[in-house]
């Protein structure tokens, strides 16, 4: 296996990671860097990677990379209008990161819940909500340019297969080596929603043992209390409850 450029169809994936990488830098120097880095990236997870796995850990790297390229979105002019395509792209650039992650993880790459859950670290719950969130918010923004449209999604697969008519080639990487770390990244995540829930449950778990440590030794304490002053009174002679004054 030379790079998952030659094992697997990449070829598609491609558009969507510049347009998302656009959406996260404003630059298109910066998305086609985005792009190599992310081949460099899936480079190492190794021959572990398989048809299966490829289309997770491709957003997962996709959404590190787009996090360390963002930057802030240039502000409009008051009475600025923009054209449709324009206004569709400058919507993604302004969604929120982690709702512009949900929207390319599932409506745009087409990813399952529980796996786009599983790529981004997050919960399905979370995931779903916030594609839904960006949804909403892109219909927000087109219409605010004047632009009516009931499917933000449609019209943004639409427009990317159209400025992408020609599918870019996807950089071939280096022949990777099968390591221990590429092993593990491939292993983490199948199972990174598995851990997540497996550390929430151990913290939970071991919060509630410290819990029930606390309550122990604390009553514990005074019960011990009380057995002591028992004891003292116990052991103390009649003279000691005699009142001064008294028997002599």
């Amino acid at each position: 296996m030379s790079g998952p450029s030659r094992e697997f169809p990449v070829s598609p994936l491609v558009p969507i990671a510049e347009r998302y990488f656009l959406a996260c830098s404003g630059e298109v120097g910066q998305a086609s860097d985005g792009v190599a880095a992310l081949m460099a990236r899936l480079a190492r997870y190794g021959p572990a990677l398989d048809a299966g796995l490829l289309p997770l850990a491709w957003v997962r790297e996709m959404s590190r990379l787009g996090r360390q390229l963002a930057r802030q979105a240039e502000p409009l002019e008051p009475d600025a209008r923009l054209d449709l395509e324009a206004t569709w792209q400058r919507a993604l650039r302004v969604l929120p990161a982690a709702e512009r992650d949900a929207l390319f993880a599932v409506d745009l790459y087409r990813l399952p819940v529980n796996d786009a859950a599983r790529a981004l670290g997050a919960l399905p719950r979370a995931v779903a909500a916030r594609a839904a969130q960006a949804r909403a918010h892109l219909l927000v923004l087109m219409r605010q340019q004047g632009h009516d449209i009931d499917d933000p999604v449609a019209l943004i697969t639409a427009g990317i297969a159209r400025l992408h008519a020609v599918p870019a080639a996807a950089p071939a990487g280096a022949a990777p080596i099968p390591t221990p770390s590429a092993t593990w990244r491939c292993w983490r995540l199948r199972h990174a929603l598995l851990l997540r829930r497996g550390a929430w449950g151990l913290g939970v778990t071991l919060l509630l043992v410290c819990v029930a440590v606390g309550v122990q030794m604390r009553f514990g304490n005074r019960q011990d209390a009380a057995r002591d002053l028992r004891l003292l009174a116990n052991e103390l002679p009649p003279a000691a409850f005699v009142p001064d004054g008294e028997g002599r």
